[in-house]
């Protein structure tokens, strides 16, 4: 389902990693986006973050996020900061602070341009 309102692009993201749905999580991206899914190691591309997402999905962990600030710039452009735990039944198996730009596009959807979940 498209992210038309920007405090709801962390549950989207939230809900599609946790059922294991990579083609959700795609809908998240932008095609030339880049995603950091190991530290100091970005991806660029879908391709590319198809196959980060899809390694990450297969380790059949959780996902919890919470936002911290949203700064905006103009209507379409924003910078998200979040925590994120990867979570393995009760257990925190990883966690860190996240960095995100999102951009607003056709039809009013936001998606992730860069999602770097290691910037702290």
């Amino acid at each position: 389902m498209p992210v038309t309102e920007l405090d709801q692009l962390h549950s989207a993201f939230t809900s599609a990693f946790n059922a294991g749905n990579v083609e959700a999580l795609m809908d998240l991206y932008e095609s030339d986006a880049a995603l950091v899914p190991s530290p100091g190691k970005p991806v660029t591309g879908s391709d590319a973050i198809r196959e980060a997402l899809t390694t990450l999905l297969g380790m059949k962990l959780t996902i919890e996020m919470d936002l911290h600030s949203a700064l905006t710039g103009g209507t379409n452009l924003a910078v998200l900061r979040s925590a994120w735990r990867l979570k393995n039944g009760a257990e925190v198996a990883m966690s860190g602070q996240a960095i995100e730009v999102v951009r607003r596009g056709s039809g009013g959807v936001w998606r992730y341009v860069i999602d770097n979940p290691f910037a702290a």
